[in-house]
Protein backbone atom coordinates (compact mmCIF):
# COMPACT_ATOMS: atom_id res chain seq x y z
CA UNK A 1 0.00 0.00 0.00
CA UNK A 2 1.20 3.45 -0.69
CA UNK A 3 -0.72 7.00 -0.89
CA UNK A 4 -2.87 8.50 2.16
CA UNK A 5 -4.36 6.50 4.98
CA UNK A 6 -6.13 7.95 7.66
CA UNK A 7 -4.69 7.04 10.94
CA UNK A 8 -6.04 7.25 14.97
CA UNK A 9 -4.33 8.27 18.18
CA UNK A 10 -5.40 7.66 21.06
CA UNK A 11 -3.68 9.95 24.02
CA UNK A 12 -3.58 9.36 27.72
CA UNK A 13 -2.74 12.29 30.32
CA UNK A 14 -2.32 11.37 33.92
CA UNK A 15 -2.09 14.56 36.35
CA UNK A 16 0.97 13.89 38.55
CA UNK A 17 0.76 17.86 39.98
CA UNK A 18 -0.76 19.40 42.74
CA UNK A 19 -2.87 21.54 40.93
CA UNK A 20 -5.80 20.75 38.26
CA UNK A 21 -4.38 20.76 34.47
CA UNK A 22 -6.16 22.71 32.07
CA UNK A 23 -4.53 21.35 28.44
CA UNK A 24 -5.23 23.65 25.38
CA UNK A 25 -3.55 22.31 22.78
CA UNK A 26 -1.51 18.49 21.70
CA UNK A 27 0.58 18.19 18.62
CA UNK A 28 1.79 15.42 16.79
CA UNK A 29 4.06 14.17 14.14
CA UNK A 30 6.35 11.56 12.99
CA UNK A 31 9.82 11.25 12.69
CA UNK A 32 12.78 9.35 10.85
CA UNK A 33 11.98 6.19 9.11
CA UNK A 34 8.67 4.68 9.97
CA UNK A 35 5.77 2.54 8.25
CA UNK A 36 4.45 5.75 7.13
CA UNK A 37 5.25 9.53 7.93
CA UNK A 38 2.24 11.75 10.09
CA UNK A 39 1.48 14.32 8.15
CA UNK A 40 1.92 17.45 11.17
CA UNK A 41 -1.33 17.74 13.04
CA UNK A 42 -2.92 19.92 16.16
CA UNK A 43 -5.57 19.75 18.15
CA UNK A 44 -7.15 22.54 20.70
CA UNK A 45 -8.38 21.94 23.79
CA UNK A 46 -10.06 22.81 26.95
CA UNK A 47 -10.24 20.16 29.06
CA UNK A 48 -9.33 20.27 32.95
CA UNK A 49 -7.53 17.40 34.22
CA UNK A 50 -8.39 17.29 37.96
CA UNK A 51 -5.32 16.22 40.27
CA UNK A 52 -4.56 12.36 40.02
CA UNK A 53 -7.06 12.27 37.35
CA UNK A 54 -6.55 10.17 33.92
CA UNK A 55 -7.99 11.28 30.55
CA UNK A 56 -8.11 9.87 27.19
CA UNK A 57 -8.35 12.21 23.91
CA UNK A 58 -8.62 10.73 20.21
CA UNK A 59 -7.14 12.56 17.18
CA UNK A 60 -7.48 11.90 13.89
CA UNK A 61 -4.82 12.84 10.73
CA UNK A 62 -3.62 11.70 7.66
CA UNK A 63 -0.64 9.89 7.08
CA UNK A 64 1.54 9.24 4.06
CA UNK A 65 2.98 5.48 2.78
CA UNK A 66 5.75 6.62 0.29
CA UNK A 67 7.37 2.75 -0.07
CA UNK A 68 6.33 -0.32 0.44
CA UNK A 69 8.01 -2.53 3.71
CA UNK A 70 7.69 -5.89 4.75
CA UNK A 71 4.76 -4.66 7.32
CA UNK A 72 3.46 -2.44 5.02
CA UNK A 73 1.40 0.56 6.85
CA UNK A 74 1.43 -1.68 9.86
CA UNK A 75 4.54 -1.16 11.18
CA UNK A 76 6.13 0.80 13.93
CA UNK A 77 6.04 4.46 13.88
CA UNK A 78 7.70 7.25 16.20
CA UNK A 79 5.35 10.25 17.34
CA UNK A 80 6.00 13.41 19.10
CA UNK A 81 3.79 14.39 20.79
CA UNK A 82 3.46 18.06 22.04
CA UNK A 83 0.90 18.67 25.33
CA UNK A 84 0.37 22.30 26.53
CA UNK A 85 -0.84 22.89 29.62
CA UNK A 86 -2.35 25.86 32.02
CA UNK A 87 -2.02 25.77 35.63
CA UNK A 88 -1.99 27.69 38.63
CA UNK A 89 1.56 28.10 38.13
CA UNK A 90 1.31 28.88 34.46
CA UNK A 91 1.95 27.50 30.90
CA UNK A 92 3.79 24.68 30.24
CA UNK A 93 4.28 22.14 28.02
CA UNK A 94 5.28 18.38 27.57
CA UNK A 95 7.10 16.37 24.96
CA UNK A 96 6.90 12.97 24.67
CA UNK A 97 8.47 10.75 22.20
CA UNK A 98 7.58 7.06 21.65
CA UNK A 99 7.57 4.23 19.05
CA UNK A 100 3.78 3.65 18.43
CA UNK A 101 2.41 0.14 16.64
CA UNK A 102 -0.75 -0.44 15.12
CA UNK A 103 -2.26 -2.73 17.87
CA UNK A 104 -1.82 0.11 20.81
CA UNK A 105 1.07 -1.96 22.45
CA UNK A 106 4.55 -0.31 22.92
Amino acid sequence: VTGGIPVQYRLTIHNTTMTPLQLKRIDLVSQGDGAYNLQPMSQAYDQVIDVGATLAFEMWGQANVQYSTISGANGPVTIRAIAQFDSAAGRFQTVVVQQVHPNGTE
